[in-house]
This record gives C-alpha cells, structure tokens and sequence, in this order.
C-alpha cells in the first residue's frame, strides 16, 4: 500500500502543489521574524494554508504538514515575544508616567511666584510669561505623539473660546519639530498659542512626564500643577481659581551641583605596583578574617591570587571560571564566600576560600549582575541577584535557594542591598531597563521608585557609609552623578564620564580613603580621570589615568587609610590619599635610601 503522500502528481493536481511549498516557506519565514512580531501574520497565513491543502489534495501531505508545524511555532513564537514587549512596555510607561524623581519637582512649585519664561510662538513672536501679569495664564506642556496630551486640546479649546483674552491664557508647550506640530495644530483647529522650546528653566524644565499643566494666577504665582489627563471641568476650575492667598512660598531647595574642592590638596601617591599575567577581575575584602582587605585578583587561566596590602602575593587558588566579577562574602558559621560569575552567563557561583564550588544558581535568561549583602542582619550575606531580559530580581539564601523574586520590570542593570544598624531599615536597590532605581524592603515589597534629576540610571550602587546608618545612593545617569539619599534626595551631582563600560564594567568603588571612619567614592569624571569625592560631595584627590582601566576598587584597614586599587591590562597598583607635604617627604625619603644604596 502507498503512502497518501508518495501518490504520483497527476497534471490536473499541479494546481495544489503551490500551497503546500507556500505554507512551508511561510513557516520558516515566520520563525526568523516573529523578533518583529510580522511573523505571527505570516504563520497565520501559513498554517490556513497548510490546512486548506489537507482538506483538497492528497499529495505533498508531509510537506504541508511541516509547513503547518513551522507555522505553529513561528505563531507562538510571536505571542510569547509580544507578551514580553507589550511588559516592557507597561514598565517603561510606568517609569516615565507615575515614578518619583529625585530633587525639586513640577508640583513643589505650586504657590511660589513663577519664574520668568520667554518662548517662540509658531508664528516667530517671543511670548514672555513676564509680559503677561494681570492675567491667569495656563502653560501646558504636550507632545502630538502623547494619547492623554491630544485627549485634553479639546478642553483647552473649549476653554480658550470660553474666555476673554483679558481674563486668561492658555500656552502649548512641546519640544517636538515645529513643522510636525503646526500641521498638528492645523488638523486639531488649536485656537491658543503653541510654542515650541526644548531647553527651559526650573520647574518647566523639570517637567518629568506629560501632559503637565501650570496654573499661574494674576499675581504670577503658580497655583496648581496638574500631571497627567484631566476633565474639562477639573481644568476650568483651576484655570478660574480665586488668587493665591496669602504670601507666596520660597523657592524649593535645588540640588547642589559639582563637587566641592577639599581644604587640603591631596595627591594618590603610589604605594606599590605587582605584575599579574592577563588579570581579568578584582574585588576587595577581608578574605582571610585578620581585619584587613585583602585584593583578590582573578586571571584569565582560573587562577586567583590573594594579595595583601602591602602588594605581597599571600596564596594563589585554582577557580572553576576565570569569572568577569567577582566579589566576597561572608557566612556567620561557614567563614569567607566568593561569588562569581560573567556578565550575561548562565549562573552564578559561590565558593569557598579552597575554591570548592559551593553552589551555584542557575539563571536561563542571563546573570546581568550579583552582589552578596545581609538581609536578616543574622551574621550572613544573602545574595542579590539582577537578570536579563525579563528574569527580574531574585534575593537568594545562603544555601542557594530562592527567597523572593521581583518579576516584570526588564533588565536589571546594577543591584545592592544594605543593611544598616537597627533601627533603620534593611534595604535592596536595584536599577532596571526603564532607567529607573526601584527600592525594596527585605521582603521584595517595592517602597519607591527614584529617578534622580530625571536622568536615565543604568549604572548605581549603595552603601552604609557611616557609624550612624546613614544609607547613600550614587548613580550615574545620562553623563551625571549623583550621590542622593535612599528617599531620592540629590545632596550633590557632578558632571561624569558617560561612557565608562556601561552597567557591565565597574563604575563605582566604596570605602574609607581618607581615615575619616565614613566611605568615599571613586569614580571617573567627565574627563575620564579617576576622582575621589567624600560621601558629602567633597573632592579629595584625582588620578589622571584617562579611563584606561579594566577595574579598580578600594581596600581598607582598620583605623587607616584605604589604597585605591586600580588594575590595567598585567599591572595591579595600589595608591593612598597624601597631603602635598607628605608626598614631599616621602619623595625625599625615596631619595635618600637611594642614595645610601648607591654609596654602599
């Protein structure tokens, strides 16, 4: 007996042949695009084309069959991306629509006299907020593109032909291309001016989602801020509103920005340089439980050496991965850990001081970062871990096992978890694709979400950095860093270094340089150099190296200074904070013991 779909093609059923060879193709097509979401289309297509050929001809069963198959796959291949699109998607709306944002915003202006604000009207003419005192005025700040701003222009509309110019003003703002806009507002039939500027003053300038809307009574004080759409009535009261009463409010504090030069000028006086073949990784800590960082560098042959302060090699240690990161821990009864793991690998791995692999936790969607840090305040750090894609934020035991997971919020780009000192609150942060910094309870209950001067945040960390439990945030955002506080507040920003590895590499260090007892940082300034700046936004000293490295940290010693620890290429070298006086003497200490050398 043939098969149905060895039977010989007659020329009456050539006509047939088309479908199957069609809905074969179609499959494969819509697999390679179902990435752009056409391919669902496709494998619709091709799938009712596979059938129809199964219910009219016998021949070339199999192949329609395939193409079915392949039709299938493409098809839920297409769904399944599209779930995740359309959850980026909520989360990035989300970021831009209901987050909070560090420093003075839009609303904390309501009841202080308006700044002066001067823009160009579609037909040229400067509109002057200055010029307009005496009359309400209405400053709505759009986009054509933005559902909610297009849903309220028939309010505003209605307004205007409602009112006298004598009485009240209502001004369109947006950023966008002006001819975009004038055909917009020709379509639209917008009977009040529209202006267009992309570079305005606080608060307009701080404007962080639209629409937003300014109330500004006849005294020119701003009465109301309105975000987000609104009925005709809501912005018909507020547009009529009786005068502010009473005396107007100071203008809300704006965050200080650049970093103050320290009392002292300090140079980073070279300590010690140590040669290590084809470094890959570092990290610091007390790995060996005598009070004192050690430097743990990780060579690209899973070799880790183990280096003291004083730049002497104490052990070397074989690993199971020349890891990209690495980072120490510590267990309450177990002793030292080290994490480790590559960026956008499929696990992370935990060891002992032996380099025994402990466990690790596997991660199908990629590792984008891990850091350890004690969430029960018991003694023993809990591991922190961000995921691509759309794995989220997973907070992991001590023994590998899962404790909460934080789903629906992308990439997460950088994590931490800090633990002050009861009372205060035990907290994880963590940044994410929507460049927001999402904060959490020890539990993975969501308490805020900051977006620091408005700035886009891949790249943050955090850290106690005083006896008193005082929690600090730095983020880098948009060429800007910022240290703020775990509520959003910027207590400084200075200008940095936007393309320094990205959330991948390392762009913050944290410790003691200065033997003060509170942490500093180090980072790379606009310029590229390393800079160190106090947790208050002092700056104590720089390094002019010119973003040349692969990674750099600072290790600390009880009751004295910590060395920066930069590593480039086969070079590990230690630096400390020195006065100009102390460099001087040490520079001629140097000098003396070379020349006692060269007399003996």
């Amino acid at each position: 007996m043939k098969n149905s779909s060895d039977v010989p093609v007659h020329m009456g059923e050539t006509q047939h042949i088309g479908l199957p060879i069609a809905c074969l193709i179609l499959g494969i097509i819509s697999i390679t695009l179902s990435l752009f979401l056409i391919g669902g289309i496709l494998a619709l297509i091709g799938a009712i084309l596979g059938v129809v050929h199964l219910k009219r001809s016998k021949i070339l069963r199999k192949l329609a069959i395939w193409g079915i198959s392949l039709s299938v796959v493409g098809l839920l291949a297409s769904i399944c991306l599209g779930y995740l699109y359309y959850q980026g998607y909520k989360q990035i709306s989300a970021a831009y629509d209901g987050v909070e944002k560090a420093g003075p915003s839009a609303e904390d202006w309501e009841g202080v006299i308006a700044p002066d604000l001067s823009v160009t009207g579609l037909d040229g003419k400067e509109i002057r907020l200055g010029d307009l005192r005496g009359k309400r005025v209405v400053l709505d700040f759009w986009a054509t593109w933005c559902p909610p701003c297009v849903k309220e222009i028939p309010h505003f509309i209605k307004l205007t032909s409602d009112t006298s110019r004598d009485d009240l003003i209502v001004i369109g703002i947006s950023s966008e291309n002006k001819d975009d806009i004038v055909k917009f507002v020709k379509k639209k039939g917008v009977n009040y001016p529209i202006a267009t500027s992309d570079d305005l003053p606080s608060p307009y300038g701080d404007v962080r989602s639209i629409p937003t809307t300014f109330f500004i009574d006849r005294n020119g004080v701003i009465q109301n801020v309105f975000v987000g759409y609104h009925d005709y009535e809501t912005l018909r009261t507020a547009a009529l509103a009786e005068d502010y009463q009473g005396a107007p409010k100071d203008r809300p504090p704006i965050a200080k920005s650049g970093l103050q030069e320290g009392v002292v000028t300090n140079v980073l006086a070279l300590q010690w340089s140590l040669n290590l073949a084809d470094c890959r990784s570092i990290c610091t800590g007390d790995w060996d439980g005598d009070g004192a960082d050690d430097i743990l560098v990780v060579d690209r042959h899973k070799k880790m050496h183990v280096v003291s302060m004083e730049g002497d090699i104490k052990a070397s240690i074989s690993l199971s991965s020349p890891f990209s990161q690495i980072e120490i821990g510590q267990h309450a009864t177990q002793g030292t850990r080290l994490l480790g793991y590559s960026n956008w690998g499929k696990q992370v791995t935990v060891l002992d001081t032996n380099g025994n692999k402990l466990w690790e936790y596997p991660t199908p969607s990629g590792v984008d970062g891990a850091h350890w840090g004690d969430l029960d305040r018991d003694g023993t750090d809990e591991l922190i871990v961000g995921m691509n894609g759309g794995g989220g934020l997973h907070a992991v035991s001590a023994d590998g096992e899962v404790r909460w997971k934080v789903k629906g919020i992308g990439n997460v780009w950088n994590q931490a978890i800090v633990s002050p000192e009861e009372p205060n609150e035990c907290l994880v942060l963590a940044s994410e694709a929507g460049g927001t910094i999402r904060v959490y309870d020890r539990e993975g209950q969501q308490l805020d979400v900051l977006r620091p001067l408005g700035k886009y945040c891949a790249q943050m960390t955090a850290s106690v950095v005083d006896d008193l439990g005082s929690v600090q945030v730095i983020a880098l955002g948009e060429g800007r860093v910022m240290g703020l506080t775990a509520q959003g507040d910027v207590s400084w920003s200075t200008a940095g270094i936007a393309d320094n590895g990205g959330w991948r590499g390392m762009t913050f260090a944290c410790g003691d340089m200065d033997g003060d007892h509170i942490k500093d940082w180090v980072f790379h300034e606009s310029k590229g150099n390393l800079v160190i700046a106090s947790s208050t936004g002092v700056k104590l000293a720089s390094l002019p190296i010119r973003n040349e490295l692969d990674a750099f940290a600072v290790a600390s010693s009880p009751g004295g200074k910590g060395y920066l620890v930069t590593m480039y290429h086969d070079t590990v070298q230690a630096h400390a904070l020195a006065s100009g006086v102390e460099q001087s003497i040490a520079n001629e200490n140097l000098e003396r013991t070379r020349n006692t050398a060269s007399l003996k």
